[in-house]
Protein backbone atom coordinates (compact mmCIF):
# COMPACT_ATOMS: atom_id res chain seq x y z
CA UNK A 1 0.00 0.00 0.00
CA UNK A 2 2.95 2.30 0.49
CA UNK A 3 3.29 2.60 -3.29
CA UNK A 4 -0.29 3.86 -3.56
CA UNK A 5 0.57 6.76 -1.26
CA UNK A 6 3.66 7.71 -3.21
CA UNK A 7 3.49 11.23 -4.64
CA UNK A 8 3.19 11.62 -8.38
CA UNK A 9 6.55 12.29 -10.06
CA UNK A 10 7.35 15.94 -10.57
CA UNK A 11 7.87 17.23 -14.10
CA UNK A 12 11.48 17.36 -15.25
CA UNK A 13 12.76 20.75 -16.46
CA UNK A 14 16.19 21.41 -17.99
CA UNK A 15 17.40 25.03 -17.71
CA UNK A 16 20.31 25.94 -19.99
CA UNK A 17 22.21 29.20 -19.42
CA UNK A 18 25.91 30.06 -19.37
CA UNK A 19 25.45 32.67 -16.60
CA UNK A 20 25.81 31.13 -13.10
CA UNK A 21 23.60 33.88 -11.63
CA UNK A 22 20.75 33.02 -14.02
CA UNK A 23 21.04 29.31 -13.27
CA UNK A 24 20.83 30.18 -9.57
CA UNK A 25 17.65 32.19 -10.20
CA UNK A 26 16.14 29.19 -11.98
CA UNK A 27 17.09 26.99 -9.03
CA UNK A 28 15.54 29.36 -6.46
CA UNK A 29 12.31 29.78 -8.46
CA UNK A 30 11.73 26.25 -9.71
CA UNK A 31 13.40 23.75 -7.39
CA UNK A 32 10.32 23.47 -5.16
CA UNK A 33 8.00 22.80 -8.11
CA UNK A 34 9.88 20.55 -10.54
CA UNK A 35 12.84 18.23 -10.81
CA UNK A 36 15.34 20.78 -12.10
CA UNK A 37 18.37 19.95 -14.22
CA UNK A 38 20.93 22.65 -15.02
CA UNK A 39 23.38 23.00 -17.90
CA UNK A 40 25.87 25.76 -18.66
CA UNK A 41 26.20 25.15 -22.40
CA UNK A 42 24.49 23.57 -25.39
CA UNK A 43 26.74 20.50 -25.55
CA UNK A 44 26.00 19.52 -21.96
CA UNK A 45 22.29 20.14 -22.48
CA UNK A 46 22.16 17.95 -25.59
CA UNK A 47 23.97 15.14 -23.76
CA UNK A 48 21.35 15.30 -20.99
CA UNK A 49 18.50 15.33 -23.50
CA UNK A 50 19.88 12.25 -25.26
CA UNK A 51 20.13 10.32 -22.02
CA UNK A 52 16.84 11.02 -20.24
CA UNK A 53 13.27 12.20 -20.68
CA UNK A 54 12.56 15.86 -20.00
CA UNK A 55 9.20 17.64 -19.97
CA UNK A 56 10.44 21.17 -20.70
CA UNK A 57 13.66 22.93 -21.74
CA UNK A 58 14.42 26.55 -20.84
CA UNK A 59 17.04 27.50 -23.42
CA UNK A 60 19.22 30.61 -23.45
CA UNK A 61 20.00 32.11 -26.86
CA UNK A 62 23.38 33.82 -26.40
CA UNK A 63 25.89 31.25 -25.16
CA UNK A 64 29.56 30.62 -25.98
CA UNK A 65 30.04 28.01 -28.67
CA UNK A 66 26.70 26.76 -29.93
CA UNK A 67 23.91 29.28 -29.42
CA UNK A 68 20.37 28.42 -28.39
CA UNK A 69 18.91 28.34 -31.90
CA UNK A 70 21.68 26.04 -33.15
CA UNK A 71 21.14 23.80 -30.12
CA UNK A 72 17.40 23.73 -30.82
CA UNK A 73 18.07 22.69 -34.43
CA UNK A 74 20.20 19.77 -33.23
CA UNK A 75 17.67 18.86 -30.55
CA UNK A 76 14.91 18.57 -33.15
CA UNK A 77 16.99 16.01 -35.06
CA UNK A 78 16.51 13.44 -32.28
CA UNK A 79 13.63 14.84 -30.21
CA UNK A 80 10.98 16.67 -32.27
CA UNK A 81 8.35 16.87 -29.51
CA UNK A 82 9.92 18.08 -26.24
CA UNK A 83 8.60 21.50 -25.24
CA UNK A 84 11.13 24.35 -25.41
CA UNK A 85 10.92 27.92 -24.10
CA UNK A 86 13.57 30.30 -25.41
CA UNK A 87 14.99 32.70 -22.79
CA UNK A 88 16.86 35.72 -24.14
CA UNK A 89 18.19 39.08 -23.01
CA UNK A 90 17.46 40.43 -26.50
CA UNK A 91 13.99 41.03 -27.91
CA UNK A 92 14.74 40.02 -31.49
CA UNK A 93 11.86 39.25 -33.85
CA UNK A 94 14.02 37.26 -36.27
CA UNK A 95 15.37 35.04 -33.48
CA UNK A 96 11.87 34.56 -32.08
CA UNK A 97 10.57 33.57 -35.51
CA UNK A 98 13.42 31.08 -35.99
CA UNK A 99 12.66 29.56 -32.58
CA UNK A 100 8.95 29.23 -33.34
CA UNK A 101 9.71 27.55 -36.68
CA UNK A 102 11.67 24.97 -34.70
CA UNK A 103 8.71 24.36 -32.41
CA UNK A 104 9.53 26.57 -29.40
CA UNK A 105 6.35 27.23 -27.45
CA UNK A 106 7.31 30.64 -26.06
CA UNK A 107 9.99 33.35 -26.05
CA UNK A 108 10.78 34.98 -22.69
CA UNK A 109 12.79 38.19 -22.34
CA UNK A 110 15.24 38.70 -19.47
CA UNK A 111 14.85 40.05 -16.88
CA UNK A 112 11.67 38.02 -16.50
CA UNK A 113 8.91 38.30 -13.93
CA UNK A 114 9.45 35.56 -11.33
CA UNK A 115 5.80 34.62 -10.86
CA UNK A 116 5.13 34.71 -14.59
CA UNK A 117 8.04 32.37 -15.26
CA UNK A 118 6.90 29.87 -12.63
CA UNK A 119 3.37 29.97 -14.06
CA UNK A 120 4.66 29.48 -17.59
CA UNK A 121 6.80 26.50 -16.58
CA UNK A 122 4.06 24.78 -14.60
CA UNK A 123 1.50 25.40 -17.34
CA UNK A 124 3.83 24.09 -20.03
CA UNK A 125 4.44 20.92 -18.03
CA UNK A 126 0.73 20.13 -17.88
CA UNK A 127 -0.23 17.41 -20.38
CA UNK A 128 -2.31 18.67 -23.26
CA UNK A 129 -5.96 17.60 -23.03
CA UNK A 130 -6.88 14.81 -25.42
CA UNK A 131 -9.96 16.75 -26.53
CA UNK A 132 -10.85 20.43 -26.66
CA UNK A 133 -14.32 21.86 -27.24
CA UNK A 134 -14.56 25.46 -28.46
CA UNK A 135 -17.90 27.12 -27.65
CA UNK A 136 -19.40 30.61 -27.53
CA UNK A 137 -19.05 33.44 -30.04
CA UNK A 138 -20.14 32.80 -33.65
CA UNK A 139 -19.44 30.06 -36.17
CA UNK A 140 -16.47 31.90 -37.68
CA UNK A 141 -14.65 32.65 -34.43
CA UNK A 142 -15.21 29.13 -33.10
CA UNK A 143 -13.84 27.72 -36.34
CA UNK A 144 -10.88 30.12 -36.37
CA UNK A 145 -9.76 29.15 -32.86
CA UNK A 146 -10.46 25.44 -33.42
CA UNK A 147 -8.26 25.44 -36.52
CA UNK A 148 -5.29 26.78 -34.54
CA UNK A 149 -5.72 24.10 -31.88
CA UNK A 150 -6.22 21.28 -34.39
CA UNK A 151 -2.89 22.11 -36.04
CA UNK A 152 -1.23 21.73 -32.62
CA UNK A 153 -2.40 18.15 -32.28
CA UNK A 154 -5.55 18.53 -30.21
CA UNK A 155 -8.74 16.68 -31.06
CA UNK A 156 -10.98 19.70 -31.47
CA UNK A 157 -14.70 20.29 -31.81
CA UNK A 158 -16.35 23.66 -32.39
CA UNK A 159 -19.85 23.68 -30.93
CA UNK A 160 -22.46 26.34 -30.23
CA UNK A 161 -22.89 25.06 -26.66
CA UNK A 162 -21.01 22.71 -24.35
CA UNK A 163 -22.19 19.17 -25.22
CA UNK A 164 -24.00 17.13 -22.60
CA UNK A 165 -21.20 14.56 -22.60
CA UNK A 166 -17.51 15.43 -22.30
CA UNK A 167 -14.82 12.75 -22.33
CA UNK A 168 -12.50 12.60 -19.32
CA UNK A 169 -9.78 15.22 -19.48
CA UNK A 170 -11.50 17.35 -22.12
CA UNK A 171 -11.01 21.10 -21.92
CA UNK A 172 -13.63 23.72 -22.81
CA UNK A 173 -12.60 27.00 -24.42
CA UNK A 174 -15.57 29.33 -23.87
CA UNK A 175 -15.10 32.34 -26.15
CA UNK A 176 -17.99 34.17 -24.51
CA UNK A 177 -16.13 34.44 -21.18
CA UNK A 178 -13.66 37.14 -22.13
CA UNK A 179 -13.43 40.16 -24.39
CA UNK A 180 -10.59 38.56 -26.37
CA UNK A 181 -10.36 34.99 -27.68
CA UNK A 182 -6.71 34.87 -26.59
CA UNK A 183 -7.81 35.30 -22.96
CA UNK A 184 -10.34 32.47 -23.18
CA UNK A 185 -7.73 30.22 -24.78
CA UNK A 186 -5.12 31.00 -22.11
CA UNK A 187 -7.63 30.39 -19.30
CA UNK A 188 -8.68 26.97 -20.63
CA UNK A 189 -5.26 25.82 -21.84
CA UNK A 190 -2.60 27.54 -19.71
CA UNK A 191 0.21 25.51 -21.26
CA UNK A 192 -0.75 26.35 -24.84
CA UNK A 193 1.76 28.38 -26.85
CA UNK A 194 0.73 32.02 -27.15
CA UNK A 195 0.27 33.72 -30.51
CA UNK A 196 1.63 37.20 -31.11
CA UNK A 197 -0.60 40.16 -31.83
CA UNK A 198 -0.22 39.99 -35.61
CA UNK A 199 -1.15 36.30 -35.73
CA UNK A 200 -4.20 36.97 -33.56
CA UNK A 201 -5.26 39.76 -35.92
CA UNK A 202 -5.15 37.21 -38.74
CA UNK A 203 -7.27 34.82 -36.67
CA UNK A 204 -9.83 37.54 -35.97
CA UNK A 205 -9.93 38.67 -39.61
CA UNK A 206 -10.41 35.12 -40.88
CA UNK A 207 -13.14 34.54 -38.28
CA UNK A 208 -15.12 37.39 -39.85
CA UNK A 209 -14.24 36.89 -43.52
CA UNK A 210 -13.35 33.20 -43.97
CA UNK A 211 -15.88 32.79 -46.80
CA UNK A 212 -14.08 35.22 -49.06
CA UNK A 213 -10.66 36.63 -48.23
CA UNK A 214 -7.09 36.38 -49.50
CA UNK A 215 -3.59 36.85 -48.11
CA UNK A 216 -3.37 40.08 -50.09
CA UNK A 217 -6.62 41.35 -48.53
CA UNK A 218 -5.28 40.64 -45.04
CA UNK A 219 -1.92 42.32 -45.66
CA UNK A 220 -3.63 45.46 -46.96
CA UNK A 221 -6.13 45.58 -44.10
CA UNK A 222 -3.51 44.93 -41.41
CA UNK A 223 -1.08 47.38 -43.05
CA UNK A 224 1.89 45.02 -43.19
CA UNK A 225 3.85 43.59 -46.07
CA UNK A 226 2.66 40.31 -47.50
CA UNK A 227 6.04 38.72 -46.74
CA UNK A 228 6.02 39.78 -43.08
CA UNK A 229 2.44 38.58 -42.66
CA UNK A 230 3.10 35.19 -44.24
CA UNK A 231 6.41 34.59 -42.41
CA UNK A 232 5.15 35.68 -38.99
CA UNK A 233 1.96 33.63 -39.15
CA UNK A 234 3.73 30.51 -40.36
CA UNK A 235 6.46 30.83 -37.70
CA UNK A 236 3.91 31.06 -34.89
CA UNK A 237 1.36 28.49 -36.10
CA UNK A 238 3.42 26.09 -38.25
CA UNK A 239 0.95 26.47 -41.14
CA UNK A 240 0.56 28.79 -44.08
CA UNK A 241 -2.27 31.30 -44.13
CA UNK A 242 -3.84 29.47 -47.08
CA UNK A 243 -3.76 26.17 -45.19
CA UNK A 244 -5.18 27.92 -42.14
CA UNK A 245 -8.03 29.39 -44.19
CA UNK A 246 -8.88 25.92 -45.53
CA UNK A 247 -8.85 24.52 -41.98
CA UNK A 248 -11.17 27.28 -40.75
CA UNK A 249 -13.62 26.60 -43.57
CA UNK A 250 -13.43 22.90 -42.69
CA UNK A 251 -14.21 23.56 -39.02
CA UNK A 252 -17.08 25.87 -39.99
CA UNK A 253 -18.45 23.23 -42.38
CA UNK A 254 -18.50 20.65 -39.58
CA UNK A 255 -20.73 22.95 -37.53
CA UNK A 256 -23.19 23.35 -40.41
CA UNK A 257 -23.10 19.61 -41.23
CA UNK A 258 -24.76 18.86 -37.89
CA UNK A 259 -27.99 20.12 -39.46
CA UNK A 260 -28.94 17.30 -41.82
CA UNK A 261 -31.47 19.50 -43.60
CA UNK A 262 -28.66 21.23 -45.51
CA UNK A 263 -27.18 19.58 -48.57
CA UNK A 264 -23.42 19.18 -48.91
CA UNK A 265 -23.47 21.69 -51.77
CA UNK A 266 -25.24 24.27 -49.60
CA UNK A 267 -22.77 23.76 -46.75
CA UNK A 268 -19.83 24.05 -49.15
CA UNK A 269 -21.06 27.38 -50.50
CA UNK A 270 -21.80 28.71 -46.99
CA UNK A 271 -18.18 28.33 -45.96
CA UNK A 272 -16.51 29.53 -49.15
CA UNK A 273 -15.86 26.34 -51.13
CA UNK A 274 -16.89 26.15 -54.79
CA UNK A 275 -19.05 23.05 -54.49
CA UNK A 276 -19.50 19.74 -52.67
CA UNK A 277 -16.55 18.17 -54.53
CA UNK A 278 -14.25 20.93 -53.27
CA UNK A 279 -15.53 20.36 -49.71
CA UNK A 280 -14.93 16.59 -50.00
CA UNK A 281 -11.42 17.16 -51.30
CA UNK A 282 -10.47 19.41 -48.38
CA UNK A 283 -11.95 16.94 -45.87
CA UNK A 284 -9.74 14.18 -47.26
CA UNK A 285 -6.66 16.42 -47.47
CA UNK A 286 -6.94 16.92 -43.71
CA UNK A 287 -7.32 13.25 -42.85
CA UNK A 288 -11.11 13.22 -42.55
CA UNK A 289 -13.69 10.89 -44.02
CA UNK A 290 -16.07 12.35 -46.59
CA UNK A 291 -18.43 15.09 -45.29
CA UNK A 292 -21.40 12.76 -45.68
CA UNK A 293 -19.71 9.97 -43.72
CA UNK A 294 -18.64 12.45 -41.05
CA UNK A 295 -22.23 13.67 -40.70
CA UNK A 296 -23.53 10.11 -40.38
CA UNK A 297 -20.93 9.18 -37.75
CA UNK A 298 -21.89 12.18 -35.61
CA UNK A 299 -25.58 11.32 -35.87
CA UNK A 300 -24.93 7.67 -34.95
CA UNK A 301 -22.87 8.63 -31.91
CA UNK A 302 -24.60 11.41 -29.94
CA UNK A 303 -21.95 11.11 -27.19
CA UNK A 304 -19.25 12.20 -29.61
CA UNK A 305 -18.08 15.76 -28.96
CA UNK A 306 -17.36 16.13 -32.66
Amino acid sequence: MAGADRAAPRPVVLAVDDEPSVREVFRLLLDDHVELLLAADAATALDILRSRAVDLVLLDVLMPGEDGIQALERLREFNPTVKVVIVSAVDNARTAAAAMRLGAIDYVIKPFDDDALVGLVLGACEPAPASVVVVGADVGMRAAVAAVLARRGHQVAARKMVPAYLPPGAAVVDLSRGPEPAEALAAALPGAPALGSLAWRVVEHVARHYRMTTVEDMAALLQVSRRRLVDTFQAETQMTIRDYLARVRLEAAKQFLRDDRESLSAVARRVGFCDASHLCRVFRQHGQSSPGAWRQSVQRNPRSIH
